[in-house]
């Protein structure tokens, strides 16, 4: 016989015996003996199963192993013929039965041993499912199987290379290499409309049982996929997934969807059947914080099920297999997909598995683009909000930014807020018309937002005929408090030349007052996801407010905070700022600006 087997993702190996028959296991105890061993499968038994060829037809039994024997994805019970070119698969192990003869007719028994070769290094070994033959090529008699092998050049499996060598009287001469080969020919046996379904049985086409068990399985993998192109939402991709998963992996009975909220907390998209879930934690955690794709056995009554094998979850849900999967995009896990089933210990094949696994890269690869999707669309709107605030140049500075920003703001030591606001306005505008009044507070506007710019400040808001300030944010400025002096300054000489110009033209002239303070604050995106602005808050932005109130007609007035910063550039007289409740605040001291000092401490 000889047959090939691997463990995936291992290349194959093949081996070769006379022997009709083939006992399969890994690392046999003392007195136990086996041909083959599979070794690394930790899920094969150390005596696992037996293959035996006999009247042109191949057996296998399992020999009371832990795991169990399958062909074709289902578990065998007592001996059972297998068709030519079957799967077998003993843990994780794939075994394909090659042929029943040793060599061809190729080979020379004659040969002396020193032209020797290894079949491995002579025969290319395909893929599994290209290992065997013809399956409509009968096997030949006894007779002549024995007028055909010489049994001395018999090669010998050896377990501590993985390898089968041939005795010296074996060697295999390559096949002759063709300089060309013919066009293939055939003939089309069956047409399908590239439109309907993929995966539909072709009329008059017949399938046995575990052909149509795949067969579901890959049209539940298509049509889910299917599914994704479409117009598929984070909602409904929950029940998606439901819908399909129970066609894929017969076997599940229960099954869930987790993904993970802004704060990274997992919730439960969907689960099936409807009502209790059958969520266990430890699992859950392990898949996601470890990164670990797994199937869980609950242990036999026989053992114990003390530890971490047998979280108290599964047991008060009775789990007697589960797939766990993450839902892996590069180095992000984007969630958690499960399935389990509570009759059978080992419900689920490594095709099972490995189903699954393809089934979560699609889901992870959608919730991937999704949250791309997502982030661009947050970056667009983020964008055209800070247009209608800011400079391109700032805008562009804080969305570089925002990834250092922390939800709900981040806490920024120090800052400094100029408010300016005009004088008896409330006054004023009574008397003009509509249009005149926005036109005078454009106006004014106008004027001032160069000034705040080429200072390196930034307009934060329009309130009414108030306007407020920025120095320091989004970035820091060692400056920052002469820069709004400065600026203030310039503001107040701005409204008197516009004043000027409105006298000449008979028009009301507006005064403003100014107030300055620093300190910290919370700068950040605030708003809703529809509406969102990038702002500051906090006691300084208040306190800056006061300040301002405290200003007369044409006056700027600044905290002490700024003066300690700004005292050799600038001559002041001391005021104080009073409460307007007096019982919830304070005075506030505070130094009324008159005028800039030279850099030689000339007053100018």
């Amino acid at each position: 016989m000889i047959i090939s087997y691997t463990l995936p993702p291992n290349p194959p190996k093949r081996f070769e015996t006379a022997s009709s028959n083939i006992v399969f296991g890994r690392k046999p105890r003392d007195g136990q003996h086996i041909d083959v061993d599979l070794y690394p499968d930790d899920y094969v038994s150390h005596v696992h199963a037996g293959l035996t060829y006999k009247d042109d037809e191949f057996w296998i039994e399992d020999l009371g192993s832990e795991n169990g024997t399958w062909i074709n994805d289902r578990k065998i019970e007592g001996k059972t013929r297998v068709a030519y070119g079957s799967n077998i698969r003993l843990g994780y192990t794939i075994i394909i039965i090659e042929r029943k003869a040793l060599v061809s007719d190729n080979i020379d028994a004659r040969v002396p041993a020193s032209d020797k070769t290894s079949i491995n290094e002579s025969v290319g070994i395909s893929p599994p499912s290209a290992l065997s033959s013809s399956p409509e090529t009968p096997f030949s008699s006894r007779s002549e199987r024995s007028s055909e092998v010489d049994i001395s050049a018999v090669g010998e499996y050896r377990p501590e290379t993985g390898s089968t060598e041939v005795s010296d009287k074996l060697t295999v001469h390559p096949l002759p290499l063709t300089s060309a080969e013919p066009a293939p020919e055939g003939t089309i046996t069956s047409i399908k409309d590239a439109t309907t379904p993929p995966f539909s049985v072709v009329e008059g086409e017949r399938v046995d049982d575990s052909q149509k068990q795949v067969w579901h399985k890959l049209k539940a993998l298509n049509n889910f996929i299917q599914a994704l192109g479409t117009d598929t939402t984070i909602e409904s991709l929950g029940q998606l997934l439901v819908q399909e998963l129970r066609h894929a992996i017969p076997n599940a009975q229960r099954g869930a969807l987790l993904l993970p909220d802004e704060n990274g907390k997992l919730l439960l998209k969907a689960h099936w059947p409807p009502g209790e879930h059958s969520v266990s934690m430890t699992f859950i955690d392990r898949a996601f914080k470890r990164r670990e794709a797994f199937v869980w056995t609950a242990s036999q009554p026989s053992e114990s099920t003390v530890g971490d094998d047998a979280p108290q979850s599964a047991i008060y849900y009775d789990v007697q297999s589960a797939i766990y999967l993450p839902l892996l995009a590069g180095e992000d896990v984007l969630g958690v997909m499960y399935v389990d089933n509570y009759f059978i210990r080992e419900a689920f094949s490594i095709t099972d598995f490995e189903l699954l696994r393809a089934i979560s890269n699609q889901v992870a690869m959608f919730l991937k683009d999704h949250v791309l999707m997502k982030d661009l669309q947050q970056g667009e709107l983020l964008r055209s909000n800070l247009l209608r605030q800011y400079s391109p140049k700032v805008a562009d500075k804080i969305l570089k930014k925002c990834n250092r920003l922390q939800r709900g703001g981040e806490e920024v030591d120090p800052v400094t807020i100029l408010i300016s606001d005009i004088r008896g306005f409330t006054a004023l505008s009574s008397k003009m018309e509509p249009n005149d009044l926005v036109y005078a507070i454009n106006e004014m506007f106008d004027a001032f937002v160069p000034i705040i710019s080429d200072l390196d400040g930034v307009v934060d808001k329009y309130v009414g005929d108030s306007v407020l300030a920025v120095f320091g944010s989004p970035e820091n400025d060692p400056n920052q408090w002469e820069k709004a002096v400065r600026a203030a300054i310039k503001m107040q000489e701005a409204m008197r030349m516009l004043g000027e110009g409105r006298k000449i033209r008979r028009l009301p002239v507006f005064k403003v007052g100014i107030g300055i303070h620093t300190g910290k604050v919370i700068h950040g995106f605030i708003g809703s996801s529809e509406r969102i602005e990038f702002t500051v808050i906090g006691d300084t932005v208040n306190r800056a407010a006061r300040f301002c109130d405290g200003a007369g007609p044409e006056q700027t007035v600044i905290s002490k905070k700024v003066f300690e910063r700004v005292y050799n550039i600038v001559e002041v007289d001391p005021v104080t700022v009073v409460s307007k409740h007096p019982d919830k605040e304070p005075d506030l001291q505070a130094f009324l600006v008159k005028r800039l000092r030279g850099k030689d401490g000339t007053v100018r």
